[in-house]
């Protein structure tokens, strides 16, 4: 059983949204109560179905709790098809004696999905329950929107995908040099690599704006990236080490000065992209103006002006 726990840093919540995400878990257990006292024991799980839709209904306001309640919901659906259909053992005569572990399971998988539910959701993070249409419908559409970032953009399919390889590589590093600087000691480092993973989060973001952009600094992206990570992993690994310790300030040093040069390549490439953009902006904006000329376009309203 695969239990998916997304890679994003915590999430900020509204205040109560993690208390209204358990509830909303626990609501499907509503469905035992009302079995113990329904006259239709398998109209239960029906009858139950009422109570995730509705917390999620009034939780507008609060996204991680809605999206919590409507994962209830759809586990709530699965459990009133799983209980449907072990009670169509119950009735069998030959068979009916598969109903009682079927149904021990089916309330031991509940108990175990609810209890890692309640750990995800203490630790601010979403949680998707085993074979959730609502995690692959949120994956599928992830894709889908990744994937019309680069509609239209290059003149081939293969120069697309080359684009997004680029930029999915750029995300998994940056998500690398954050765990990484949560582990660095000295302040002073930790600082300078939290810069850095500053910087690379918004050349991702500008990548995602201007996918070309990723053609015109290919060279710088085939080797800094992946050099900031080897030197980060060299530090770490000095810095826990307990071996020869005048030599191991010595080369800490030397890497805290390699890491002041990293951080300048990556604002200084960060800029570049700005004035790329700029350069561009100016471009497209003389362009027009000098049409809006030749088809005289707005010289009425630009004499007006002048004469006020």
């Amino acid at each position: 059983m695969e239990i998916k726990a997304p890679e994003n840093n915590e999430l900020e919540l509204n205040p109560g949204e993690r208390r209204w995400a358990i509830l909303s878990h626990a609501s499907t257990f509503f469905t035992y109560i009302i079995a113990a006292f329904s006259p239709v024991l398998e109209m239960a799980g029906v009858y139950n179905l009422v109570t995730p839709w509705i917390l999620q209904l009034f939780m507008r306001n609060k996204p991680f709790a809605r999206g919590q309640a409507k994962e209830a919901f759809l586990f709530q659906i699965f459990l009133v098809v799983y209980y449907y259909w072990i009670y169509s053992y119950r009735q069998s005569s030959s068979l009916g004696w598969i109903w009682y572990p079927l149904l021990i399971t089916g309330v031991g998988i509940h108990l175990v999905n609810f209890i890692l539910a309640v750990i995800f959701v203490l630790f601010k993070k979403d949680f998707h329950y085993p074979f959730s249409p609502f995690y692959h419908f949120r994956k599928w559409q992830k894709k889908k929107y990744d994937s019309n970032l680069f509609i239209g953009k290059f003149d081939s399919k293969n120069q697309a995908e080359f684009v997004k390889k680029h930029i999915e590589r750029l995300k998994a590093i940056g998500v690398q040099v954050k765990k990484m600087a949560a582990t660095i000691k000295n302040p002073e480092v930790k600082t300078k690599i939290s810069s850095i993973s500053a910087n690379i989060d918004k050349i991702i973001l500008n990548f995602e704006k201007d996918p070309g952009d990723v053609n015109r600094y290919r060279q710088f992206l085939q080797y800094y990236p992946d050099a900031t990570v080897k030197l980060l992993e060299k530090y770490q690994f000095l810095e826990s080490s307990s071996d020869n310790p005048a030599d191991l300030a010595a080369s800490l040093e030397k890497v805290s000065s390699t890491l002041d040069l990293l951080k300048n390549a990556y604002e200084e490439y960060y800029q570049k992209l700005i004035d790329n953009d700029v350069q561009e902006l100016n471009i497209e904006t003389k362009m027009i103006e000098e049409t809006l000329k030749y088809d005289n376009f707005g010289q009425n309203s630009a004499r007006n002006s002048e004469k006020n």
